[in-house]
């Protein structure tokens, strides 16, 4: 045992003698020597004009930007940049241009030379700030309400307005320069966000685009996507497209197809398409917004199959985008589709139902006023051609492009030609019109056997609201039930929906007066009954 110990005791001691050997040379090196407190603002910044009398205003400015040369820490000159922002941007009426001027410089020169990432990600904020179109507004109102008043001013408001220019093109530079050059990604990506508040001309956005389609980091590419949507320049809607269809990263993708939406770019509706089969909800969610917007034929397909994606906030938007194309065909996957263990798809759901319903009611309102004009003359009819041609763009089963044939040959001819053209017109009306009577019918049904029964009170109530919107009296009796609710909010919900939607039926109206009548009624209940019962009653 004791021999044991001696081993152990002499195999530390020859541990420690080896550590000391090794490390002998590093000790015996001469260590660099420290800069002298007054040197180290020369890594970062350097010179600073004498200001002997700044103003009242300028003083804390001029001392923010001043101190920038004092603080060898990271942090401080970044808080001591964002400062000067503050500053410039709030005092700027009573701050000389000469003195921004110079503020703007000694920023830039921190974010072309810090060698902290932190303190140049700072700097394109500031640089913003410090070129706020608004302070140089105000200045020169400032001095003109001084000349005005026979005072004297340091400077003209045309000078100011001068300065200010030149103060944006130097801006401008910087800022590409960074976006281009700059190492650190989250500078870059500064950069890229900042620009078009500064500049939108076509360096701006040419430098946006090649940033989109060449930086290696997704923030950057992203930033660079929403600035291409604040500037609206199309030229970039080709580099939009190829984000979209071939960038890497979700988030820029789904940027991408919002830009395009924003940008009405119908040419991309293909890509919109491919988008519904990503593999990334946020771009789908994306795609199917657009394609709500320039949605056609097409495209009721792909969306019906999103309403059974995985998650429930795509089912939702697939449910509210075909609600807004507004197509028959659609009716039988969303009555699928009301089923949903999600209570907010099936509430959107119950809303696409009725609002397909609603656009086909009131075509075959519009088909039989014209059906009723059937024996008008030709200069009356040649009017109400353009209702006609909506009507079949919403409603006609078919060709679309053969319906409009149709119609305009109702023009054209001599007035016999034109007469056998009306009336094969008339036939289509008719036709669009029992197509109209079954959908409405089909979606009604739907929304009683699944909306009415549900055991959630937000979708149920947006199924009432579809009945009442497609004039079913299955939707007024449920409206009453609603009336008889435990909870106080689904009174009040039921009582909002009959004013919105003009319920007049005598019988819903007696139950609405009972209500307001009743002592056991809630005082709240009491006045929103109160108040629409006189709104119906009008």
């Amino acid at each position: 045992m004791l021999r044991a110990q001696r081993v152990a005791v002499l195999y530390s001691v020859f541990c420690i003698l080896y550590s000391v050997l090794i490390c002998l040379p590093a000790f015996a090196q001469e260590k660099p020597a420290k800069k002298p407190p007054g040197k180290q603002e020369e890594d970062h910044i350097h010179g600073h004009p004498e200001w002997k009398h700044p103003n009242k205003a300028e003083k804390p400015f001029f001392k923010s930007v001043d101190d920038l040369r004092k603080f060898g820490e990271p942090h401080m000159r970044r808080s001591h940049i964002s400062l000067v922002g503050n500053l410039g941007k709030g005092k700027r009426q009573g701050i000389r241009s000469e003195l921004m001027s110079f503020g703007l410089d000694k920023v830039i020169l921190h974010l072309q030379g810090d060698h902290d990432f932190g303190v140049r990600r700072a700097c394109p904020e500031t640089i913003t700030k410090l070129c706020d179109k608004k302070g140089v507004d105000e200045r020169v109102k400032y001095l003109k309400e001084k000349i005005e008043a026979g005072e004297k001013v340091v400077e003209t408001p045309d000078k100011v307005v001068k300065a200010f220019q030149e103060q944006l093109d130097k801006a401008r530079k910087a800022l590409l320069k960074a976006l281009k050059e700059d190492k650190k990604n989250e500078v870059r990506e500064q950069c890229a966000g900042f620009l078009p508040h500064i500049a939108r001309d076509k360096k701006v956005v040419d430098a946006l685009t090649n940033a989109l389609l060449s930086d290696g980091w997704s923030m950057v590419r992203e930033m660079a996507v929403n600035s291409l949507m604040i500037i609206e320049d199309r030229s970039s809607i080709e580099a939009l497209r190829k984000a979209l269809e071939k960038d890497t990263h979700s988030t820029v993708r789904a940027a991408a197809a919002k830009a395009l939406l924003k940008f009405g770019d119908k040419g991309a509706a293909k890509l919109f398409k491919e988008g519904l089969k990503d593999g990334w909800s946020n771009v789908r969610l994306e795609c199917i917004r657009a394609l709500a917007q320039f949605g056609t034929k097409d495209t009721i397909k792909p969306l019906m199959e999103r309403l059974s994606d995985k998650k429930d906030i795509v089912r939702e938007e697939a449910a509210i985008a075909l609600g807004s194309i507004g197509d028959a065909s659609a009716l039988p996957a969303l009555g699928k589709t009301s089923s949903d263990e999600y209570e907010t798809v099936r509430e959107s759901v119950y809303k696409a139902i009725a609002g397909v319903a609603k656009r086909y009611k009131s075509g075959a309102r519009l088909a039989a006023t014209m059906l009723a004009d059937q024996k008008v003359d030709d200069k009356t009819f040649n009017a109400k051609i353009p209702g006609i041609a909506n009507l079949i763009n919403l409603l006609a089963a078919g060709d679309i492009a053969d319906a409009k044939k149709l119609l305009s040959s109702c023009q054209e001819g001599s007035t016999d030609n034109r007469m056998a053209a009306r009336k094969e017109a008339y036939k289509l009306v008719a036709a669009i019109a029992e197509r109209a009577k079954s959908t409405t019918r089909q979606a009604a049904d739907i929304l009683a056997r699944k909306g009415l029964p549900d055991a959630v009170f937000n979708p149920r109530i947006m199924a009432i609201r579809g009945l009442l919107q497609l004039a079913d009296k299955r939707g007024v009796e449920a409206l009453m039930g609603a009336l008889k609710e435990k909870y106080i909010f689904r009174k009040l919900s039921a009582i909002r929906v009959a004013v919105e939607e003009k319920v007049k039926d005598p019988v819903f109206l007696k139950a609405l007066t009972e209500l307001a009548k009743s002592g056991k009624t809630e005082p709240m209940v009491k006045k929103k009954a109160n108040e629409a019962l006189a709104a119906l009653e009008k």
